[in-house]
Parts: structure tokens; sequence; C-alpha cells
């Protein structure tokens, strides 16, 4: 069981998610860094909790409305050890280079975004271990192709099971989506992304037969402490 700390960059700073809502995000209070900058904040949880992965939503580029790809990038130079998954809105994988891309950066296709789902049996083979499949959820509603839902043929090694409406509310995650999600995906690695609140959680997720979940709120607020990795690696 792998807990995956999550960083939100909105115009040139770390936010804080609430809810999916990201008109309304503000700018992230945390004891765990002394600034808003994405490697001031990169940083402090690294220093908290140990993890070879963060996850990184360029929440502009999502929107199209602008990118953080040269801090990201930057960072991930700078740090050749830790890996990063990177949701930055991808549309379709036939318009997206490989070459020139860090080795540690991986890339996140979440439904919300992606038009060419024929990409995804075309050119997943060319990706291999470098691309991660989002399943994007607000409320009961899947946001993206139906059929993806289904055809886990179109799915890669890893898959996040995101739910939208739950981050940053502290409502814990939704179980029952994410055991669903596990029994259709067969030997694929699944990862809960939102509404993780405590160690019970991340417990209760490794026993449903989650790989993993994707926290940030919890890991701010100190209700996942550092010592708490220890006994979720078990599950």
């Amino acid at each position: 069981m792998r807990l995956i700390p999550v960083i939100d960059l909105q115009h040139g700073e770390v936010v804080s998610a609430v809810g999916g809502e990201r008109d309304h995000y503000q700018p992230l209070h945390s004891p765990l860094s002394a600034s808003t900058t994405f490697t001031s904040v990169a940083d402090g949880l690294l220093q908290h909790y140990p993890s070879p992965i963060l996850y990184v939503a360029d929440l502009d580029a999502i929107e199209g409305v602008g990118s953080h790809t040269k801090e990201i990038t930057a960072y991930l130079e700078a740090k050749p050890d830790v890996y990063v998954w990177v949701d930055s809105g991808l549309r379709e994988l036939s318009a997206f280079a490989l070459s020139g891309m860090p080795v540690n950066q991986h890339v996140v296709v979440g439904t919300e975004n992606f038009l060419k789902t024929a990409d995804l049996h075309s050119f997943l083979p060319a990706f291999g271990t470098k691309i991660l499949l989002s399943l994007d959820f607000r409320g009961s509603e899947f946001l993206g192709p139906a059929h993806l839902l289904e055809q886990n043929n179109l799915w890669p090694q890893r898959v996040i099971v995101m739910t939208l409406s739950a981050v940053g509310k502290g409502q814990g995650p939704d179980f029952k989506r994410v055991a669903d999600i596990v029994k259709v995906a067969g030997t694929r690695e699944v990862y809960a992304a939102g509404g993780v609140r405590s160690l019970a959680d991340l417990k209760r997720l490794g026993e449903i037969g989650a790989s993993g979940a994707l926290v940030s709120t919890a890991l701010h607020t100190g209700q996942i402490k550092t010592g708490d990795l220890e006994e979720i690696a078990g599950f």
C-alpha cells in the first residue's frame, strides 16, 4: 500500500483543492512549507512523508489557461530519485512526445479531458509504464466516455479512481467505487484519490485491494502522520 502526496498547481503556486471547484481554490497554508512555491511544498512533503512518488495536477493546463511545465521539469531534473505523476489535461496521446520528457516523469491521462480514446489502444505499448489512467468522477457522474469503465483492455497497468467532489472535504473516500474498479481492473494497480482523511481510511483501502492512495489535505493537517507510513506499508 503506497501513499502518494498530491500537489495542485494553479496560477504559479500550490493551492488547496476542495471539492473540485477550481474557481474557488485558495493558496495552500501548511506547516510543512514556508511558501506556496512548487519546490518548497514538494520538498516539505518529501521531508515529512518520504516517498519516491509525487502526484502533480497542473490545473492551469487542465483548464487550458496556461502551464507549469517549466517548474515541474526543473524539479524533476533536480530530483532524479523522485518520480512525478503529472496530470496536465492531456487530450490525446498521439500529440504527446515522450522524447525530451524527464525520465522520472510519468503521464496521467484524465478522462475528464481525454478526447481520443482510440489513442489508448494504439499508443499504450509506446508509453509502457510511463502512463496512468485517471478515471474521473464528480459525485455519481463519470467524467469521460462510458465505455472506458467497462473496457479494461484500454487501461494501462496503473489506474487512479479520482472522486473530485470528495477532494479536501474530509468525508472519506468512495470505498464502494474503488472496490468496484478493483474488481474490473484484474491485475492492474488501483489508486484511490479524493477524501482520504486518516490511517483508518488507508487501511480499509488496502483491505479492499487498492494498491495505494493519493493524499493531500490529511498530510498538511497532520491527520496522517509520518509514522503511519510504516503501518500502511503492510496493507
